[in-house]
């Protein structure tokens, strides 16, 4: 793998994965010099700048003492048997990396298909496998507390308790516990919000901390902004893809710092963007 400087227009860093990481599955940028790594049976975290830090550095504090090899790549956990199989579709970790969510869809025993996020702990080494098809993290103070709460949002859809051909969605908002806040500031909210088919699932989940609101995007075209802390819903779309052309299905999306929304990527190649003006209760797309 390697990683290029396009403005400077020169290579950045490279890793050759031995056998004993596996193939890659995904990856993604966790932010400005990590990227991580899923493979089939685990998730390891790559620092991009690790070569050079170490060629200028003790070579002492390569950082072998953390579990970081000399190439940057560090090992993070291992993936849970219930995630055999599962398609990964996102990987988010919270500010401090203290808590991890790796998302992705699979088939149930019915062969119905299904979301499957693994939820894990680096500060008590702990896994969870949860209903989920996408998530996220953000880091913020809450109306009555002004210490910044570390809160998940996770989206799925339940296929089969709709009816007339539509899907019920589900967001889970809940503050995590971190050492240096362990006392929950928001209580756990559960909210249901609603696909257009039967078939739908959430993608793609952006959390915007200047307007406090929750955007859920379905490979369908469904939308949904959602405050954060009352958890009522602030605008809805149907049919986010009815201006693209081609139509297709969404398969990714990303948060967009600018708009405070999310940027989403259909197979036909359209590129939209899904977020509320200040002030409005509209989508823009």
């Amino acid at each position: 793998m390697q990683v290029f400087d396009l403005d400077a227009k020169k290579k950045v860093s490279s890793i050759t994965l031995t056998d004993d990481v596996g193939a890659v599955t995904f990856w993604c940028w966790i932010d400005d010099e990590t990227i991580a790594l899923i493979t089939e049976t685990d998730v390891f975290h790559w620092n991009v700048n690790a070569i050079n830090d170490n060629n200028n550095g003790d070579d002492d504090n390569n950082g072998a003492s953390s579990g970081i090899s000399s190439d940057g790549l560090q090992h993070i956990f291992n993936r849970s048997d219930d995630m055999d199989g599962v398609q990964i579709l996102s990987y988010n970790t919270d500010k401090d990396k203290c808590w991890l969510m790796l998302c992705g869809i699979g088939r149930g025993v019915d062969g119905t298909l299904t979301g499957k996020t693994l939820l894990h702990s680096t500060e008590n080494g702990a896994s969870r496998v949860l209903d989920g098809h996408a998530g996220a993290f953000v880091s913020m103070p809450t109306p009555d507390d002004p210490r910044p709460s570390n809160i998940m949002c996770l989206a799925w859809n339940d296929a089969t308790a709709g009816g007339s051909g539509s899907g019920i969605g589900h967001l889970l908002i809940m503050e995590l516990p971190t050492e240096s806040k362990p006392d929950p500031s928001i209580g756990r909210q559960h909210i249901v919000i609603p696909f257009s088919s039967q078939h739908d699932f959430p993608v793609a989940v952006g959390i915007s901390p200047e307007r406090k609101h929750i955007t859920v995007v379905s490979s369908r075209g469904s939308a949904v902004v959602v405050d954060v802390f009352s958890g009522s819903t602030i605008a809805s779309n149907e049919n986010i893809l009815a201006k693209s052309e081609g139509g297709g299905v969404i398969f990714g999306g990303t948060c967009c710092c600018e708009s405070g929304g999310i940027v989403c990527v259909g197979s036909s190649g359209s590129v939209l963007r899904v977020s509320t003006p200040p002030g409005d209760s509209a989508l823009e797309e």
